[in-house]
């Protein structure tokens, strides 16, 4: 989560959201505010990115846990911001991005500290099906958590789909910037197509990120929608 007096980012894993952060971190208006896993701001060894002020707390915390946040820490409610912005991503691609992300060394080493990690990683080393057959996602409870608040998107939320990233991001918070910079390129990771899925592995992906074809954000076993597909998807599979 990052966020300033106007702007208010939610990290969706696996969406593009430590570029989002790294941007936003450097052109929006002091002071900047980044959240970051407890255990990462006390080791003091986290690099801050422009004008950014860290914080302990979620990294993916989704809406109802960063209201609850802002509210008790910094007397904010989610209806003070300008904005708040979303990063949507298809589904399956998500979900093979964090398998992937889970075969990187740091990203063993990290995870195997805690001992509920185990079944998480071992699962991350069968193939990608049997992997989605576990249901593993990335974040904590629903997807549509993300989006929303007492069963309603707030009217100041912006959501962004993956493939428009680069171009979405710096037009939504032009008017809230004090600097134009280039949009980074974070995390970016070399992999192969996306293997196919079974029935049964794409019923479990329905049932995970239902919130997401029901809102017609992304169509079932649609890698991008329409729009989508007008823009540079290429650059921002990782």
């Amino acid at each position: 989560m990052v966020f300033n007096k106007d702007v208010l980012f939610l990290h969706l894993g696996k969406t593009g959201g430590m570029s989002v952060s790294q941007y936003l971190c450097q052109v929006l208006a002091p002071p900047v505010y980044s959240t970051i896993p407890e255990e990462v701001f006390n080791t003091g060894e986290y690099k801050k990115r422009g004008h950014e002020i860290l914080l302990p707390f979620h990294r993916h915390a989704n809406l109802p846990e960063a209201s609850e946040y802002l509210k008790k820490r910094h007397n904010l409610s989610i209806d003070d911001f300008k904005v708040i912005i979303v990063v949507i991503r298809e589904p399956v691609d998500l979900q093979y991005s964090y398998y992937n992300h889970l075969h990187k060394p740091k990203v063993i080493q990290r995870l195997s500290k805690k001992p509920a990690n185990q079944k998480l990683l071992e699962a991350a080393q069968s193939d990608f099906n049997d992997f989605v057959l576990q249901g593993f996602t990335h974040n904590r409870g629903g997807v549509g958590d993300f989006f929303e608040i007492d069963g309603k998107i707030p009217s100041n939320m912006k959501i962004v789909h993956f493939e428009n990233l680069a171009f979405d991001i710096p037009k939504i918070v032009q008017a809230y910037a004090i600097k134009t910079i280039e949009f980074p390129h974070v995390n970016n990771s070399k992999r192969g197509a996306i293997p196919e899925l079974t029935l049964e592995a794409k019923k479990i992906i329905k049932k995970n990120f239902e919130w997401v074809y029901q809102h017609n954000f992304y169509l079932i076993d649609k890698r991008v929608n329409t729009n989508a597909q007008k823009k540079i998807f290429s650059r921002w599979r990782g």
